[in-house]
């Protein structure tokens, strides 16, 4: 049909998705880096350079998503590579042991918005917690880290896909229910031209039988002319 011209193609509504979650993520992050950089201002002694990086974070991440209207592949990247960052940044600026854990929600961001380009930054976070356990600045079990990471990666990528079969179904239903909807006009229409030509023969043979009933009434009244005449001419034939 012409109408499956205009349809959105698979990759299009994946990118619409990819966007949505964008726009969701960077507010979310945005206003988290606010509320912690605000808690923050209560411990002793004050950590002013994780507060001032809370807010840079914040308003990078702000950014990010206003650039998202121009180049939103761009900015789904850069966001991304910059969560890492951040981490491993906080890694130095806040060296606990449970940090490093946070990783894996990291990873579900990843595959969300760039899909393989996560699982490079996911190996490159884990060369760093790698280096920092190496130099004495945090001290976390690798071997259980590294193994919860892979599998970590591997659940998101697996959810992903499900995500991404759930977006082709739903386009192929919305194509399909498109279709019979073009049908469904087609058919509408089809049914009105064909009831807009039975009220046109409807009103042709009204007419025509209002020119047979008058055609009648004229017959009649010659026959009765005719009738007339020819009892007045016995009439005065006889006289």
């Amino acid at each position: 049909m012409a109408s499956a011209k205009t349809h959105p193609s698979v990759e299009v509504v994946l990118l619409d998705f990819r966007a949505d979650i964008f726009q969701q993520l960077t507010e979310s992050i945005a206003f988290f880096c606010i509320a912690a950089a605000l808690a923050l201002l209560f411990l002793i002694p004050l950590p002013h350079q994780l507060i001032f990086f809370l807010y840079v974070f914040s308003a990078y991440t702000l950014y990010l998503r206003v650039m998202a209207r121009r180049r939103l592949h761009l900015a789904r990247h850069l966001f991304v590579a910059s969560l890492y960052i951040a981490l491993s940044a906080s890694l130095v600026l806040l060296p606990t042991n449970w940090l490093p854990f946070l990783v894996f929600p990291l990873v579900l961001i990843g595959e969300l918005l760039v899909s393989y380009v996560g699982i490079l930054l996911a190996a490159a976070f884990f060369g760093w917690t790698a280096l920092l356990v190496a130099g004495g600045f945090i001290d976390v079990p690798l071997a259980p880290f590294a193994l919860f990471l892979c599998l970590m990666l591997t659940i998101s990528n697996r959810g992903i896909q499900a995500i991404k079969m759930l977006l082709v179904w739903y386009h192929a239903m919305y194509i399909q229910t498109n279709e019979m909807l073009e049908q469904a006009r087609t058919h509408r229409a089809e049914v009105v031209q064909f009831a807009k030509s039975l009220e046109i023969s409807y009103a042709t043979q009204h007419r025509l039988q209002e020119q047979l009933m008058y055609a009648r009434r004229q017959a009649d009244e010659a026959r009765r002319l005719k009738e007339r005449f020819a009892s007045n001419i016995s009439h005065e034939l006889r006289t």
